[in-house]
């Protein structure tokens, strides 16, 4: 199904804003090539909403490809004042529009003897097989991870689950720590991590591991967890997921 102005409309006001607010900036000067763009956190996750609001699954994994995705960006780009665009499209009767759409941004420096080249593309991988993460939480799942495991719940004042995390205490892992988004960047999610430590500590274990996947390296690595190695995270059934095996070593009980 090919997106509409209305699967975006909810970020078009924040992002109009903080587009027309950055066109200013390089109206007058002010914003130059090679200036780092302190304070534009609003503009990226902007960006980042409207892009993954519009799916590019790749043809041979039963998508349509990624035009429509190729003409929203070139026009977002646009209205940033980049009108030095170039589309490559390379054809794909198999696709929407019979092409795979590449797109090229040139922004000129203060040196133009050199050209720094910035890549990323435009697909994205299908969604997987859902029943892989549905069927591993179940209500007998559950049961027996907290009748087993040391399980941490966090709730808001109202009452509403905002995250959990999970020890097994017999291996020193944390198997799970999730939060949910509405209450995420709140340090929910380093409170939990702190619990299972208070409780591994009072355990006399001397340290945690944990298989963390790739998004959630940096938030375990500023908590004093070390890189191990690289690794597959299984969830059963043939499934896996690339992960980071991290470990920290625990002090005494204070």
């Amino acid at each position: 199904m090919s997106p509409t102005r209305e699967d975006v409309v909810e970020v078009a006001s924040t992002r109009d804003r903080v587009v027309e607010h950055v066109r200013q900036l390089i109206q007058k000067g002010e914003l130059k090539p090679g200036d780092r763009l302190h304070g534009e956190r609003d503009l990226a996750v902007e960006l980042q909403r409207g892009l993954v609001a519009i799916p590019a699954v790749c043809p041979a994994s039963g998508g349509e490809g990624e035009l429509d995705k190729a003409v929203w960006l070139e026009a977002e780009l646009r209205r940033l004042g980049l009108d030095d665009l170039t589309r490559c499209d390379a054809p794909d009767p198999a696709a929407k529009g019979g092409v795979r759409p590449n797109l090229i941004a040139r922004l000129p420096g203060r040196d133009r003897s050199r050209t720094l080249w910035l890549m990323s593309h435009l697909d994205i991988v299908p969604p997987g097989d859902l029943a892989a993460w549905t069927a591993r939480a179940t209500p007998a799942t559950c049961a027996d991870a907290i009748a087993t495991r040391y399980v941490v719940i966090a709730e808001t004042a109202a009452g509403r689950i905002a995250g959990f995390a999970q020890l097994h205490p017999q291996e020193g892992a944390i198997e799970a720590v999730y939060v949910d988004p509405d209450s995420a960047r709140h340090g929910i999610g380093r409170a939990l991590v702190g619990a299972l430590e208070a409780d591994a500590r009072a355990r006399g274990l001397p340290g945690l591991v944990v298989e963390a996947s790739l998004n959630s390296v940096p938030f375990y690595g500023a908590l004093g967890y070390a890189h191990e190695c690289w690794s597959q995270h299984s969830l059963g059934a043939g499934h896996g997921i690339a992960c980071a095996v991290m470990s920290k070593r625990l002090g005494a009980p204070s």
